[in-house]
């Protein structure tokens, strides 16, 4: 098994109107190993975003599938997949959609349960009302392996 988290923090300065945007993103991940190489599981992500006085909270789950290139030494490659659900509330709007996921990445271990995992994830969203997403983020984060 596989008990993950992992963490974001984007600070920026826009030259758009001179407004600041303030991001921060979580999740948790679940997921079980079928074999050396197939884990599958599940991820839940929060994720807000402050740009001038508007507010964007984001909720999903997903279900995912990650494959380990390599599944016996310390620094193992990795690719997924995930199809979930999410919600974006801004306030005034609240709408639910579809929400896929690819990402690529690596887990480092530091000893035999622990690991420091660094992903490279698109995710995009189809919304209510027509809003579409597509977000590409760079994750890092602590994983436990038991």
């Amino acid at each position: 098994y596989r008990l993950g988290g992992g963490a974001g923090l984007n600070v920026q300065s826009s030259d758009f109107n001179g407004t600041d945007t303030d991001t921060l993103a979580a999740n948790f991940d679940l997921g079980r190993f079928y074999s050396e190489h197939l884990e599958l599981g599940v991820r839940f992500g929060f994720t807000s975003v402050d740009a001038g006085t508007a507010e964007t909270d984001t909720l999903s789950t997903l279900i995912l599938g990650r494959w380990y290139v390599d599944s016996r030494s310390a620094t193992r490659p990795w690719f997924e997949i995930g199809l979930g659900t999410s919600n974006v509330d801004t306030g005034t709007v609240d709408v639910s959609g579809f929400l896929y996921a690819i990402a690529i990445g690596v887990t480092q271990f530091l000893n035999d349960h622990v690991a420091i995992e660094v992903g490279l994830r698109e995710s995009i969203g189809s919304y209510d009302d027509g809003i579409d997403s597509d977000v590409l983020d760079v994750n890092v984060g602590l994983a436990v392996f038991f």
